[in-house]
């Protein structure tokens, strides 16, 4: 497997699951393809380091805006939400 894949498929998960997993507006990003961010299946499309540092810069943003928005009460609401959940 391509080491730009690996890379992909963090960042991906990082952009998709790290803020909102949940998240009906989510959209994916201009880079991707179907199974593109699945460590187990093969593609076809090369991506470049200019494309994954636009990536990584365009998630940054958005992290970061969601980390300085959480505060200790959000946390704790969310976390017991998600142990209710599981059950």
């Amino acid at each position: 497997m391509p080491l730009f894949k690996h890379i992909y498929h963090m960042l991906h998960s990082l952009d998709f699951r790290y803020i909102n997993p949940n998240d009906s507006s989510y959209r994916e990003p201009k880079i991707h393809i179907k199974d593109l961010n699945n460590l187990d299946a093969v593609t076809d499309k090369f991506i470049s380091k200019s494309e994954i540092t636009d990536y990584y810069n365009e998630i940054k943003i958005k992290i970061t805006a969601y980390t300085n928005f959480l505060n200790d009460t959000i946390v704790k609401r969310e976390t017991r939400r998600l142990l209710t959940h599981k059950a």
